[in-house]
């Protein structure tokens, strides 16, 4: 009878130890089932695009996209230089148009301006005008400005479209 209850405790060890198992076994079923319904999902999401979708992108990449970046970038480097001098046009005409309002506001402040009049303009070759500067010309002095202004910001857009390609 002995042999019997040892038999029967060795048969519940064993049933013991393959609930144990049973259950660890389970636990590790759920962590691969959520990895493989993870990685299955990726998959899906990978297969969305085909071969034939990336071999045409690429195709369209080459053939469509790339040649207008380099003409756009052909027409930056040509229009590049002209601005660039008409910037440095401007600024001298600006540079000559600030020494000569200088120059007239200077001569204005020794001048009394009770003796000038609107039409006094001196003739020679090579003396300065002398008088107060007219709406006109501080009009054309502050438009040549501003379109320097706007040559600069020009110079500074296309250089920034020719660092970015």
């Amino acid at each position: 009878m002995g042999s019997l209850k040892e038999c029967l405790w060795c048969l519940e060890d064993s049933v013991s130890l393959l609930a144990d198992c049973n259950r660890t076994l389970s636990r590790n079923n759920d962590d691969h089932r959520f990895i493989t319904q993870k990685l299955l999902q990726c998959d899906r999401e990978h297969m969305l695009a085909t071969e034939f979708d990336m071999e045409r992108a690429t195709k369209d990449l080459n053939e469509d996209v790339q040649p207008l970046m380099r003409l756009k970038d052909m027409l930056v480097q040509r229009s590049l230089p002209r601005l660039k001098d008409d910037l440095h046009e401007l600024e001298k005409v600006k540079r000559e148009n600030e020494v000569t309002l200088l120059e007239m506001e200077s001569s204005a402040v020794y001048q009394n301006e009770s003796t000038l009049t609107s039409g006094d303009v001196n003739t020679n070759p090579g003396d300065v005008v002398v008088g107060p500067i007219s709406q006109e010309r501080l009009q054309q002095l502050k438009n040549l400005n501003l379109e320097i202004e706007q040559k600069r910001q020009q110079l500074a857009a296309l250089q920034e479209a020719q660092e970015s390609v």
